[in-house]
């Protein structure tokens, strides 16, 4: 019942994030299952089995377009859709649990970029609250981060080493400019690395 009424909150929360990143039509709910006959335990003498949260799971469902019956997120969702979708639902569940800490690991993934500046506004709005940690191939979403890490593998010794490098000035436009097809040694991707920052 508790979880029912969630809901009905969670969907709103995730619906006004999916409209800010591009699926404005996307509907969004949740519905309870059964857990398998496989699962946790069993009372005696009852057939409902329970796991760690009582007696059923939650399904995600999603209707991306008008027309469309909701169905499970896990087989309808594409990766762009699935990523925003995330994104959306992560945020709306951080405010509702204070979450401090928040880390996206290619959340753009399959986001174009007509919709990364979206994504990228609505990660700021999250950091108004919460210490984000994106991992990005997208310019406009680097760009708008308030500390820009660089992170390198290299091979030395025959052995794979990471190095992270905090960013500034003209480095970090240099990597912006890269990130926008390779450009860091041509003079249109630095003008637009600079307007990105």
């Amino acid at each position: 019942s508790a979880r029912t009424k969630l809901g009905t909150k969670l969907r709103r929360a995730v619906e006004a994030g999916l409209a800010d990143l591009g699926l404005e039509r996307a509907r969004f709910s949740m519905t309870t299952v059964p857990h398998p006959e496989d699962g946790a335990g069993t009372l005696e003498g009852d057939r409902r089995l329970f796991g760690p949260s009582g007696t059923e799971g939650v399904e995600l469902l999603l209707a991306a377009n008008p027309g469309e019956d909701a169905q499970p997120l896990r087989h309808v969702a594409s990766g762009g859709e699935a990523a925003r979708i995330l994104l959306a639902l992560r945020g709306a569940l951080a405010v509702r649990r204070s979450t401090p800490t928040l880390v996206f690991d290619e959340v753009d993934a399959g986001v174009g970029g007509r919709l990364g500046p979206k994504v990228a506004s609505h990660l700021e709005r999250l950091g108004e609250h919460h210490q984000v940690l994106c991992v990005t191939h997208l310019p406009a979403i680097a760009a708008t981060a308030a500390r820009h890490l660089k992170v390198e593998k290299s091979v030395e010794g025959g052995r794979t080493r990471t190095r992270i490098t905090l960013l500034f000035g003209d480095d970090r436009i240099a990597e912006v400019a890269d990130m926008i097809a390779g450009g860091a040694a041509e003079p249109t991707a630095l003008a637009e690395a600079r307007r990105l920052l």
